[in-house]
């Protein structure tokens, strides 16, 4: 057999034949030696140019698991043009012919997942630097956005297996704090005041949140809705040109 009883679909490549296990005589045979054009009228790929010689030869053949020759011949075989099961024999019998007299285990691809991992840009090292903001002075949270910067990473797998529980781990030099989404939104709300560099301030913030009716909290919560809106919209990589960042 040419196709060494193996399937020629390349993404299945199943074998097909193992011993009987209760008749050492037999065998077990999921094979199927399909046709690429059909034999007859109103077959899968009916080619009418063609004669019965050509038809029946091994050239109009291909080896195939069950599974495989049933896909190939659904809705009448037009998901597998001709095109395609040529291809499949002709990649077949060349990795057969290249693979005779190997090892077993050097024809067994090993199925790892292969991890690459960038920036939103597809730089895998950037420098953030601190620029004082340019915004106007009434803007209480001005320079906010110039303090902090949101990093984006893909992970892309480029093997040929699963990833699962994938853990990153970034390298971070210089002075620096990591921020969780409702941390940042938190810092934002009470932003530029603090408990510890201007407690009246802070307090009295607090105090004044209390006293407010529930339609002054419900405007409030809107437009603070939209602050924070914009607010990451400053930060976020979409922006044409990134502020504060140098890729490499």
């Amino acid at each position: 057999m040419r196709s060494s009883y193996i399937c020629s679909n390349p993404g299945c490549r199943y074998l097909t034949l193992a011993p009987s296990t209760s008749d050492p005589e037999n065998i077990i045979f999921l094979g199927v030696g399909a046709h690429i054009t059909a034999a007859s009228p109103g077959g899968p790929r009916y080619d009418p140019t063609l004669t019965a010689a050509q038809r029946s030869s091994i050239e109009n053949g291909i080896f195939l698991c069950q599974a495989c020759a049933a896909m190939i011949d659904k809705n009448g075989g037009r998901d597998f043009p001709v095109e395609i099961l040529w291809k499949w024999k002709s990649k077949h019998e060349n990795w057969v012919r290249g693979n005779l007299n190997k090892s077993v285990h050097s024809l067994v691809k090993s199925r790892l997942p292969v991890l690459e991992i960038c920036f939103d840009d597809g730089s895998t090292r950037l420098e953030v630097l601190k620029v004082k903001s340019t915004r106007k002075k009434g803007d209480k949270k001005a320079g906010l956005g110039d303090r902090i910067v949101r990093l984006d990473l893909q992970v892309a797998n480029r093997g040929d297996g699963l990833a699962s529980d994938v853990h990153i781990f970034m390298e971070l030099a210089g002075p620096y704090r990591v921020y969780t989404p409702a941390e940042l939104r938190r810092y934002w709300e009470i932003y530029p005041h603090n408990f510890f560099d201007n407690p009246g301030t802070f307090i009295e913030r607090i105090t004044r949140m209390q006293t407010m009716t529930a339609l002054q909290r419900l405007a409030g919560a809107v437009a603070d809705g939209f602050g924070f809106a914009g607010f990451e919209l400053s930060i976020a990589p979409s922006r044409k040109k990134p502020m504060n960042v140098t890729f490499f």
